[in-house]
């Protein structure tokens, strides 16, 4: 999965200096009419993101769920850890670290996806 993250302050002021500097007429007079300016200005903005803004890519492992993070996935290894040195003891406390860990990623996860709802943005 590919991701576009950027740095606000440096790209705040990075694209407000190039937008700044473009002959914006340039597009005007070479349209033919309104959706064509339309269009070339939405395409020539697309290309200023996509040339501006770097991309991250990231591996998703599908037969996980979207709660599964890299705090329980560590809770996750200590739990196996502490089962193979036969501590029963400190299993049980892992084991309890462990429910509240994902009882609190589930609920990050729930306030993220009804975030998305409640502000209209689905990505």
């Amino acid at each position: 999965m590919t991701v576009q993250q950027w740095n606000e302050d440096s790209f705040i002021e990075h694209r407000r200096a190039k937008m700044d500097s473009i002959n914006w007429n340039v597009f005007v007079d070479a349209a033919e009419d309104l959706g064509d300016l339309t269009e070339t200005v939405s395409e020539y903005i697309n290309f200023c993101v996509d040339f501006t803004i770097p991309t991250n890519k990231s591996k998703v492992f599908p037969n996980n769920k979207p709660w599964i993070t890299k705090r329980v996935k560590s809770v996750i290894n200590k739990k196996k850890r502490i089962f193979g040195n036969g501590d029963s003891e400190g299993w049980k406390q892992v084991q309890s670290e462990h429910k509240r860990v994902i009882k609190e990623e589930k609920a990050a996860y729930k306030d993220k996806v009804e975030g998305y709802f409640t502000g209209n943005n689905m990505k």
